[in-house]
């Protein structure tokens, strides 16, 4: 069989009769000629019938077929490869995200909080085991079914709408941490931390809730601790105080703003050193760097500040640090104490120690000296007495006068140095003798008067004034300083006004004192002086008080103002306004005893024939006195002691119109023995006669209604006036 190649196409194929025998054989492109086939002919193939040629036709075709088969085939087999490339990369994506949301969920799971997920219609999407545990509901009951707003108290809910509502609309003042109370299933309470925020890219937000119910019950019970601790300090009355570092007041309590003198606002802006001086500042400022650098608390600090109204109080502080949570020290605290009457008494208890101590010296001296000066008294008696009987006997004439003379004036040179001594050792003891006031004002005007020639001086004296028993230097003393005490007050000039006038009680009525009965002399002085405070006023009878300071002043005028009043019997009173001058008044117990008359000579004696007992323990003092008695014409009983005096006045007391007694007598003493014959006689005359001048304890017994007093030694003339003097009576 001849077999022709030549090239066909599709379309020439097509068109070849049926009864062709040809086989056509498709092979591979030839030269590039895809469309063309290979044919083999042969003439017997061409003689073929149609039907073989229908068979090669159709042999042609499924060879075609299988062609494309192959093609489709290889190119389903790459989609196929690509199709499972995509699937296994779709798997490793879906396997990341299911290991996403796995991861997602544990962290979810396991925030420590309770956490939810909630959509815009404000239903809970997701929730934690927290939250379940939190709520008291299982998550199958909350996720797509709870709507969030079921967990809000009702007084907290409008609240947190508005922070959720503004949230949604991205306003920025919707607050990504807030408080609010949440109820859970059994309707309890809980304190709630909420923090919130929108998930990106969605309509959720997701919420942490933390339960902070046990913090604020510890925050309520230490806001109630500091409460309680802020009223406890409020209420003591010890100062409490807490300052910082630098010294500046961060806390105080009333009592430490009373110290000050500030109140409680203006003394948060001050500093410690604002209330002191420069070395109490820097005292201060050591006492602080001290615990602050140890650590270690001072608790008796003494500190003297001074207060708003310039006072200065004394203050006993305690120190301690401060420290802060991290133990780093950030400021003090303390107690202040004020103990200015505590320092002041210890001052005064101080002072009263040494007066205390001076007085007890100077009683031990008095004792002594009042000892001696009383035997000295008696044995100068003898010698005054015998003196003044041995004159009586002499002419004027007789050579012996002058040396009688002379020992009495030495008698009384002695006599006037035991009173001097008896004043010294028992201060208050005056050697007192009956004076007219009037003089002694007038006398110590003058002389005032002539160093302040800018103050006038206006005296009115009463002409009818009672003559007063006092120490006449005493009184002068007293009047002298209220004298400069005015002139001080008027220190450019001004009047004076001095009265006397004779007093009763009646007019000591309403003061703060009850006068004794009797007749009292009054001497005023008034200035127009800058006057006295009402709290000066109560104080010028202090002793060392002066409102001119020490350098100017000793603060002693006054109060031994006061003191020599009070020693006289007397009273004192003050009444001053500032601006208005000063009066002040005094009142002295007046006498019945004449004043003797300085400017006569030698008084003669007086005489008299009554029977005068007399009493003594001293048998010189008793024998001249009885013998100076008899001379002067009166009848004499003689007792050595108050017991045998008392027996001869009981005896005679109808007779006897005079007692005579010593003061100080062993077994019975002057006092007793007075009291035994005034509660017999209420109405008999008695002299009290000693070697002391008139102390304490004889006003007592001139109080009590003795008659007079007359000091040994004592002369013919004197005894017969004072004798004379109360018989006359």
């Amino acid at each position: 069989m001849d077999v022709h190649r030549f090239s066909v196409s599709r379309a020439e194929a097509a068109t070849l009769p049926e009864s062709s025998s040809v086989f056509l054989v498709v092979s591979e492109p030839y030269k590039g000629h895809s469309n063309h086939f290979w044919w083999h002919t042969s003439p017997f193939l061409f003689s073929m019938t149609s039907i073989g040629l229908t068979l090669l036709i159709v042999c042609m075709a499924g060879y075609l077929l299988r062609a494309q088969a192959r093609a489709r085939n290889s190119e389903l087999m790459e989609k196929a490869r690509l199709l499972e490339h995509e699937i296994q990369e779709r798997t490793s994506i879906e396997e990341t995200l299911r290991n996403s949301e796995s991861q997602y969920r544990s962290v979810f799971e396991n925030t420590g909080t309770a956490t939810i997920i909630v959509n815009d219609e404000k239903v809970i999407t997701i929730v934690n085991s927290e939250f379940e545990r939190l709520s008291g509901y299982p998550r199958e009951e909350i996720e797509g079914r709870m709507n969030w707003t079921r967990f809000v108290l009702a007084d907290d809910l409008e609240r947190v709408r508005l922070f959720s509502e503004a949230r949604k609309q991205g306003e920025e003042i919707a607050p990504s941490e807030y408080e609010f109370r949440f109820v859970d299933r059994n309707d309890r309470v809980r304190h709630i931390l909420i923090r919130v925020c929108r998930i990106p890219g969605s309509s959720k937000t997701v919420a942490s809730l933390l339960d902070i119910t046990e913090r604020k019950q510890t925050e309520l019970a230490l806001k109630h601790s500091e409460e309680k601790y802020r009223s406890i300090l409020q209420s003591i009355v010890e100062g409490y105080y807490e300052v910082d570092l630098r010294g500046d007041f961060t806390f105080v309590n009333e009592a430490i703003c009373h110290i000050f003198d500030y109140s409680r606002e203006t003394l948060l802006h001050m500093n410690l050193k604002d209330f002191t001086d420069a070395e109490n500042a820097r005292r201060g400022h050591e006492a602080f760097l001290h615990v602050h650098e140890t650590g270690e608390a001072l608790k008796a600090y003494e500190w003297c500040i001074r207060r708003k109204d310039g006072m200065e109080r004394h203050v006993e502080a305690s120190v301690s640090l401060v420290r802060d949570d991290r133990n780093h020290a950030c400021g003090f605290r303390g107690i202040l104490h004020d103990v200015t009457e505590r320092t002041l008494a210890e001052e005064e208890r101080n002072r009263l120690a040494l007066q205390l101590r001076q007085a007890q010296k100077m009683e031990a001296l008095g004792t002594l000296a009042g000892g001696i000066a009383h035997n000295f008294n008696n044995l100068l008696m003898g010698i005054q007495g015998y003196a003044s009987l041995l004159l009586l006997e002499l002419s004027e004439d007789d050579s012996r006068r002058k040396m009688l003379e002379s020992i009495q004036k030495q008698v009384r040179s002695g006599s006037s140095l035991t009173t001097q001594l008896l004043g010294y050792a028992r201060e208050g003891n005056f050697a007192s003798r009956p004076f007219g006031l009037n003089q002694l004002v007038q006398e110590t005007v003058n002389t005032f008067g002539a160093t302040r020639k800018d103050i006038v001086i206006h005296a009115d004296l009463d002409k009818t004034l009672c003559p007063i028993l006092a120490d006449h230097g005493q009184i002068e003393q007293t009047l002298m300083n209220l004298l400069i005490n005015a002139g001080e007050a008027m220190p450019h000039g001004g009047e004076m006004t001095l009265r006397t006038r004779n007093a009763s009680p009646d007019m000591m009525e309403g003061k703060p004192y009850t006068p004794k009965p009797g007749p009292y002399v009054l001497l005023s002085l008034a200035d127009t002086g800058i006057g006295m405070s009402p709290e000066t006023q109560e104080r010028i009878f202090e002793p060392f008080f002066t409102t001119k300071g020490l350098v100017n002043g000793t603060g002693l005028g006054l109060s031994s103002v006061y003191g020599i009043v009070k020693a006289h019997g007397g009273y004192i009173d003050v009444e001053s306004k500032p601006d208005h001058g000063t009066t002040f008044s005094i009142f002295l117990p007046a006498t019945r005893e004449l004043v003797p008359d300085d400017s006569k000579g030698p008084e003669k004696a007086l005489h008299g024939t009554e029977k005068i007992l007399i009493v003594d323990d001293e048998d010189i003092v008793l024998e001249v006195a009885g013998h100076m008695l008899r001379q002067l014409g009166y009848q004499v009983v003689e007792a050595q002691n108050g017991q045998e005096a008392l027996e001869i006045y009981q005896r005679e007391h109808d007779t006897i119109e005079l007692v005579i007694f010593d003061m100080i007598m062993p077994e019975m003493s002057g006092h007793e023995l007075f009291e035994k014959i005034h509660s017999t006689d209420p109405h008999m005359r008695t002299l009290l006669s000693s070697g002391y001048s008139l102390n304490d304890e004889a006003r007592k017994i001139l109080e009590t209604g003795c008659d007079g007093f007359i000091q040994k030694p004592f002369d013919l003339r004197e005894l017969s006036r004072k004798v004379r003097t109360l018989l006359d009576a």
